[in-house]
């Protein structure tokens, strides 16, 4: 099969839908959790065109992922469950990127290693959205050099400790409007202002905040 990654992420994305619709937000603050479901699995294989062997390659890949288990697994029965993980997959669209080489000089390395901490605990968020958060890094790196793309990885690691829902939401609309080609520089004002007055914590982390500040004022 060409491609896993992708065609492991569009099953997964289809039956998350599914599994949304019966799962609403009102739902699930009713109960305090979501429902669990258990999908017919070549249902869902035949939307894209799979054979049962490529199915089984498809579950693997994100069951090793934990996104996705099997229910039933039988020759005549084949169903899928979604995790928690798999429910909100969006947050975790790193994991279906193929792994990167990294066999490079070891001072690329370490620094690699060092970002890889900190980008730890937004990639296990379940408030923010990893991959936004990291092209935004990988973006503002670039432009505004190391200093302000650490910066913004501290501000987005103070919100994923914090788990502040509201505070997850302002920061993916600004690393979301960061990466844009020509960034609105009262969007991310606005949108800055909301997050500290969510999070106040925010501005106790100094450098940071001033870094953040420069990098609306430079766009």
């Amino acid at each position: 099969m060409e491609n896993i990654q992708e065609v492991s992420k569009h099953y997964l994305k289809l039956i998350a839908e599914a599994d949304r619709e019966n799962n609403t937000e009102i739902l699930i603050r009713a109960l305090g959790g979501r429902n669990i479901y258990f999908w017919d699995a070549r249902l869902f294989a035949k939307k894209l065109g799979l054979s049962d062997d490529e199915l089984e390659s498809v579950v693997r890949f994100l069951s090793e992922r934990d996104l996705l288990h099997w229910r039933h697994h039988y020759s005549a029965v084949k169903t899928v469950e979604l995790t928690d993980k798999g429910f909100k997959w969006e947050y975790h669209e790193s994991l279906f990127n193929p792994k990167k080489d990294t066999s490079v000089h070891s001072s690329i390395v370490i620094k690699e290693l060092i970002v890889g901490d900190k980008f730890e605990n937004i990639k296990n968020s379940q408030i923010i959205n990893h991959s936004l958060v990291e092209n935004a890094f990988n973006a503002t790196r670039k432009t505004f050099g190391d200093e302000t793309a650490q910066a913004l990885l501290s501000v987005s690691n103070e919100v994923a400790k914090s788990g502040d829902v509201a505070a997850g939401t302002l920061l993916n609309q600004f690393v979301s409007e960061l990466q844009k080609p020509k960034a609105d520089k009262s969007v991310l004002l606005q949108i800055w202002d909301g997050l500290v007055k969510v999070l106040p914590s925010i501005a106790t982390l100094g450098d940071a905040v001033a870094k953040i500040g420069g990098l609306i004022s430079g766009t």
